[in-house]
C-alpha cells in the first residue's frame, strides 16, 4: 500500500472520510431524535392540558344545563307574575276611571244638595214671612187698634 503525502493510505483516506459522514449522520440522526423526543414531550403536555380543558368544559357546561332549568323555571314565574300584574294594572285602570265617575257623580250630588239647600232656606224664609205678616194681620183689629 503506498502512503500519501500526510501518512495515510487511500484506503484509510476512504475509510476515514466514511467514518467521518456515519458521525455526521448520526450526529445529524441524534439532534432529530432528540427534537422528536423534545417535541413528544411537548405533545404528551398538551394532551394533558387538553385533557384538563376537556373537564372543565364538562364542568362549565353541566353547570349552565343545571342554571339553564334554573333559569327556566323563574322564566316561567316571571311569566305568570308579568301576566298578574297586567291583569291588576287593568283593574286598576277600570277603578281609576270609576273612581273619577264616582267623584264627578259625587261632587255633582253634593252642588245640587247645595242648591236643594238654599232653596228650602229660602222657602222657610218666605214661609216665616208669610207667617210673620199673617200673625201680624190677626194681632191688629180692622180699625187699625191692637186687640
Amino acid at each position: 500500500m503506498p502512503e500519501t503525502a500526510s501518512g495515510k493510505t487511500p484506503e484509510m483516506a476512504v475509510l476515514y472520510e466514511r467514518m467521518t459522514r456515519v458521525l455526521d449522520d448520526y450526529s445529524e440522526l441524534r439532534g432529530m431524535v432528540l427534537s422528536q423526543n423534545l417535541a413528544i414531550q411537548q405533545v404528551a403536555i398538551i394532551h394533558k392540558d387538553v385533557a384538563t380543558l376537556n373537564e372543565k368544559t364538562e364542568r362549565i357546561f353541566k353547570g349552565l344545563s343545571a342554571q339553564a332549568d334554573i333559569t327556566g323555571s323563574h322564566s316561567q314565574t316571571i311569566q305568570t307574575h308579568a301576566t298578574i300584574w297586567k291583569i291588576v294594572g287593568a283593574v286598576m285602570i277600570a277603578c281609576s276611571g270609576i273612581l273619577g265617575f264616582g267623584y264627578s257623580t259625587l261632587k255633582s250630588l253634593e252642588a245640587s244638595d247645595a242648591a236643594i239647600d238654599r232653596r228650602m232656606l229660602s222657602v222657610e224664609y218666605k214661609m216665616e214671612s208669610f207667617n210673620a205678616s199673617e200673625k201680624l194681620k190677626n194681632s191688629w183689629n180692622s180699625d187699625g187698634r191692637k186687640r
